[in-house]
């Protein structure tokens, strides 16, 4: 509380969620992820095999909770990402243990079955929570620019899809040849992305993915546009026919790459 002799301090911009309303956010994950990480229980072979706990887990959570507490959000955000990758190499060692020593039996598979199905369960809200922890410090961190340089900062407008091109792709329904000849036949496909995969580092999407650019997914026959890029690995979509807009990890964003992602570029005319 300040002082008599200070001037109280401005009220926080209201754009979006309050400051504080974003800092309970991430405390709520930390909570959740101790929480979910305390019940990790798996076994192999009804072994609990000193390699697959996570007590050390438990007390890094625990210290970064404090951490946080201090404001070293830079130094907390670093911190969770290496041990989200942390947790997950240590729950695939434990799936190897499966694929490398086979059931010898019906009753050993059945057994097999049942472990790796309940260690799964424990898995996948740790898993949640580690995203959802991402999230929620990039949106801590967005807050933090926005609050510091303001919130009238010029913005680009939205990319337009060409005209008409929106009704002909959605009266194309769920025929994948028939979306990709309404695309060609409003877009140009300026560049197809590619994955370059580099020993011992994360594969990189060449060329990178361009905010505010449509892109065509060929698996899955949509037509993207990318609303916003964070400094960490996820990419904000918005898909035009569906009118739906998510979050996409860049590792999601790669698997597309692999079986065909392009950049569209509007053509001049429309035949």
């Amino acid at each position: 509380m300040p002082s008599p002799k200070q001037p109280p301090k401005p009220a926080e911009p209201a754009s979006g969620a309050e400051p504080s309303e974003r800092r309970h956010a991430v405390s709520r994950e930390i909570e959740g992820l101790k929480q979910s990480i305390r019940q990790m229980d798996l076994t192999y072979r009804g072994v609990r095999d000193a390699r697959f706990k996570f007590d050390d887990m438990f007390s890094e959570i625990s210290k970064l909770e404090r951490d946080f507490i201090e404001g070293k959000v830079t130094k907390v955000q670093d911190a969770f990402q290496s041990l989200s990758t942390k947790f997950d190499q240590r729950v695939t060692q434990w799936r190897m243990q499966f694929r490398q020593n086979p059931p010898k039996n019906p009753k050993e598979r059945r057994d097999d079955a049942r472990e790796q199905q309940h260690g799964n369960a424990r898995v996948q809200p740790v898993t949640e929570h580690f995203m959802n922890m991402k999230l929620a410090l990039q949106k801590l961190e967005k807050g933090a620019q926005e609050h510091s340089t303001g919130s009238d900062q010029p913005k680009e407008s939205a990319a337009e899809l060409p005209a008409g091109f929106l009704r002909e792709f959605m009266n194309a329904g769920k025929n994948p040849a028939e979306k990709r000849a309404a695309v060609l036949k409003y877009f140009v496909h300026e560049k197809k992305l590619e994955l370059h995969v580099v020993e011992g580092k994360k594969p990189v999407v060449r060329p990178g993915p361009a905010y505010n650019r449509f892109y065509f997914l060929a698996a899955t026959s949509q037509v993207i546009r990318i609303q916003r890029i964070e400094i960490t690995d996820v990419i904000h979509i918005h898909d035009p026919a569906a009118d739906k807009k998510r979050p996409m990890t860049l590792k999601e964003f790669a698997e597309h790459v692999q079986q065909g992602v392009w950049l569209l570029e509007e053509k001049p005319t429309h035949m």
